[in-house]
């Protein structure tokens, strides 16, 4: 927030080569803390050490910067674009009660174009 919202789609491409990061841009990296936590946040200084390139980021609803320094082997990619509450829909058709509902509309299309093509079928002449 306020460039990304919960419930937003996100387009990340895979970076192979940490060049590809530049300042400013937005990243998708591991939690240095919960590898299993994803977080979006921008690049706001790329250091190069001995041991390769470490990244320090910065969220844009953030005062500061985060207190961590990024190996690039956390990087996931960088984001490309968003599109807005896709991912939300998304999570919804994913819950049972989503899962459902879709399955319900799949069923009732079906039903009512079965309906309706022997109809037509039945009144077309010979």
């Amino acid at each position: 927030i306020p460039t990304y919202y919960e419930g937003d789609l996100i387009l990340v491409k895979g970076v192979a080569d940490s060049n590809a990061i530049q300042l400013q841009v937005v990243i998708v990296f591991h939690s240095p803390y919960n590898w299993d936590t994803l977080i979006i946040h921008r690049v706001v200084e790329k250091i190069e050490t001995s041991e390769g390139i470490v990244l320090r980021t910065k969220g844009d609803n953030n005062p500061v910067r985060d207190p961590w320094q990024i190996q690039e082997e956390y990087v996931v990619g960088l984001v490309l674009r968003q599109i807005p509450y896709m991912g939300g829909i998304i999570t919804a058709i994913r819950s049972p009660l989503g899962a459902s509902i879709v399955f319900s509309l799949l069923i009732l299309v079906t039903v009512v174009d079965f309906f309706y093509s022997k109809k037509e079928s039945s009144t077309r002449p010979l």
